[in-house]
């Protein structure tokens, strides 16, 4: 289906206009709220038949299984917004708000916090503390929603991206090469194979 792009390394859906991953729960929901005027959205039959086409590929349902972490050492995940972000200075918990990592710190790391003195002063050191990061999610709600970090595409390059094609259109091609190398390797294992064969037959 053209609205989506598969991931293979972590079994996820992502929506190119939406810019985010959808699971099989979520699927037909989503094309009715999001993408009703789609060929392939009309009718629910055409909607069952896409999502059975999708099935045939490895499809992560995040109420069930979590989802891979992303090493934050690695590049943007193709067709995820990148986000700035804020992760506490006592553990690896990110949010797009200090004040929420304020209340973190306080809740979680009440050792942070000063009862009596300067309490306020306290705790707006310990949360200016905040590491900035760059971070990108799978999904906008429930299980499989949190934040995870990245390394940040360099302004350079998001520059040339913007300048030569649209978001859309480069994600799409980065499909459709990586599907011409996976064919491109499953014709060459084929060849390996019949090749193989044709050595250990006895001539007649």
């Amino acid at each position: 289906m053209d609205l989506f792009i598969y991931n293979a390394s972590y079994q996820v859906w992502i929506c190119i206009e939406c810019r985010y991953a959808v699971s099989p729960r979520q699927f037909d929901t989503h094309l009715c709220s999001h993408h009703r005027h789609h060929p392939a959205a009309r009718t629910a039959e055409l909607r069952q038949a896409a999502l059975a086409e999708m099935l045939k590929w490895p499809w992560l349902q995040p109420t069930r299984e979590p989802c891979r972490l992303h090493p934050p050492d690695s590049a943007p995940i193709p067709g995820l917004p990148v986000y700035p972000d804020f992760r506490c200075p006592r553990c690896t918990y990110m949010s797009r708000a200090l004040a929420t990592i304020r209340s973190h710190l306080a809740h979680i790391h009440p050792e942070t916090q000063r009862l009596r003195g300067r309490a306020s002063k306290a705790k707006s050191d310990i949360a200016a503390a905040a590491e900035h990061v760059s971070c990108q999610r799978f999904f906008v709600s429930g299980s499989g929603s949190g934040f995870f970090s990245m390394i940040a595409p360099s302004p350079i390059r998001q520059e040339r991206l913007a300048s030569t094609v649209s978001e859309a259109e480069f994600i799409q091609a980065q499909v459709r090469r990586d599907l011409q190398e996976s064919l491109a390797d499953e014709a060459g294992q084929a060849m390996q194979i019949t090749a193989q064969k044709h050595a250990t037959e006895v001539s007649p």
